[in-house]
């Protein structure tokens, strides 16, 4: 048995279930409250980490927490590319590298 939830609607000056309840600004488009939020789904992804799909963002973010990962979410928003952060990566440790070789001809 699934219990309905209800709630004062101001826009509509009644108690209706709370999937009809009509929020603020978005009462002139007829946007329902639940329209609103956000879904735990999403199409099947897989983890950079261990290779499984996964369609659940709780659990994707589960296992990134268990394996001491953070999830930022901005990375490509921000210009990442992971072509130029590998080729940044490499040049950083040839110049590493040379940096070491220099200290130690000069001991």
């Amino acid at each position: 048995m699934v219990l309905m939830k209800y709630q004062y609607c101001f826009v509509q000056q009644k108690v209706v279930p709370q999937n009809e309840v009509i929020q603020g600004r978005y009462a002139q488009q007829g946007v329902k409250a639940s329209d609103l939020f956000t879904t735990d789904e999403m199409p099947p992804t897989k983890s950079p980490i261990t290779g499984k799909y996964y369609t659940s963002k709780s659990q994707l973010r589960a296992e990134y927490k268990s394996r001491g990962y953070v999830e930022i979410g901005n990375e490509y928003d921000n210009g990442y590319t992971p072509e130029r952060e590998t080729e940044r990566g490499m040049k950083q440790l040839f110049k590493n590298m040379k940096q070491n070789f220099k200290e130690r001809l000069n001991e």
